[in-house]
């Protein structure tokens, strides 16, 4: 019989940067969670790190395959295992019931980091997943009717605003509508999403490269590099195409449609690429609306997911696309691999330019 404490909740890939690495020491290291503090100082010493902190994770997979599409984003390894030790002390892996309500209490809760969830996994005795039949206001309404064993005499209830009831309850209660279902909290009621969208808008250079008309039946075949400030020209050239990427299935939300994160599915409303003119040159911007402000956690999530979207995603799509003008064929890249490459917030980049700092390079 397998012991709690040999159960395996993930699984997790560490890289060690080449600038911390020792000559003989792999520069990855696969491992399972939870670990005791004597497997991980293992994986250390295997590894070549000094510390645990100088790895990165680049593959967290787990045995749930929903599990990890459910957690913050930004997290320490000692608080991963911690969070992992709790589930399989509470046996959350070997229930289906409690997982699912493990996961729609994340989803509802969206803790900013690791220990807010772990926190959540330690209390999940306090969360309740209401039955599917709850799917309204109405619904609400007749579970707390039910609940509270209220009787509405016939000649009574059809002046009874059901609607208006079931609402006013939901949000005293905190009851939250999750894609789990919708789930409340005993102890206290959860904070439900504003309605107020908030925004935030990041910026990171462009690279572009025009293939000009030679007369011929074909393009030049040595294409010309456009720089940022020329690149002003060909704005609304640019919008344009954007435009033309924008699919149906995406609806108002952009990008954001693809977010596989469900806590920055439900927090982040939509994120739109655009450019804009800053300071004589052309920028790649994405613009972000959010329920609330983002934490600072939270954008650093976005702008991952930016970036991925920027280098494999949209953008690569996006720079294979050629832009039809008088001159030739444009092709615009929100992304490139040089050391100059770099996503900044709107307040960062004009701040910065304002007050004559450099640039931040490589990301945030």
């Amino acid at each position: 019989m397998i012991n709690k404490e040999q159960q395996a909740v993930f699984e997790l890939k560490l890289f060690l940067p080449y600038r911390f690495k020792c000559s003989g020491n792999r520069c990855s290291e696969k491992f399972t969670l939870p670990a005791t503090e004597e497997q991980l100082e293992q994986v250390r010493k295997s590894i070549g790190a000094e510390q645990l902190e100088q790895c990165r994770p680049i593959i967290l997979s787990s045995v749930n395959p929903c599990l990890v599409d459910y957690l913050p984003q930004m997290y320490e390894l000692k608080e991963l295992n911690a969070f992992a030790h709790a589930l399989v002390v509470q046996d959350m892996i070997s229930s289906e019931e409690k997982m699912e309500k493990l996961l729609a209490a994340l989803e509802a809760e969206i803790p900013d980091d690791m220990g807010a969830a772990l926190e959540i996994a330690e209390r999940l005795e306090q969360y309740e997943i209401l039955p599917d039949s709850v799917q309204s206001p109405k619904d609400y309404a007749a579970y707390v009717l039910e609940r509270e064993n209220i009787h509405v005499d016939e000649k009574i209830s059809p002046f009874v605003d059901y609607e208006s009831f079931g609402y006013y309850h939901t949000k005293k209660e905190g009851a939250v509508q999750t894609s789990r279902g919708l789930i409340l909290r005993k102890d206290c009621p959860m904070e439900s999403l504003p309605d107020e969208l908030s925004e935030v808008r990041l910026f990171s250079p462009l690279k572009a490269k025009l293939y000009r008309d030679s007369g011929w039946v074909d393009f030049s075949d040595k294409p010309e590099e456009i720089l940022p400030y020329e690149l002003c020209e060909y704005e609304d050239a640019i919008m344009e195409q954007i435009a033309k990427e924008w699919l149906d299935s995406e609806g108002e939300r952009g990008l954001a449609a693809y977010l596989q994160n469900q806590l920055l599915n439900r927090k982040v409303a939509s994120m739109v690429p655009a450019v804009e003119v800053w300071q004589g040159e052309l920028w790649g911007v994405l613009e972000v609306k959010s329920y609330g402000p983002l934490s600072p956690n939270m954008l650093k999530a976005v702008m991952n997911e930016w970036r991925g979207q920027e280098s494999d995603g949209w953008g690569e799509g996006f720079e294979q696309r050629p832009i039809k003008l008088d001159e030739g064929e444009l092709y615009v890249s929100f992304w490139n691999s040089s050391d100059h490459f770099f996503i900044i917030t709107e307040e960062q980049l004009k701040s910065a330019c304002t007050q004559g700092m450099p640039m931040q390079m490589g990301g945030m």
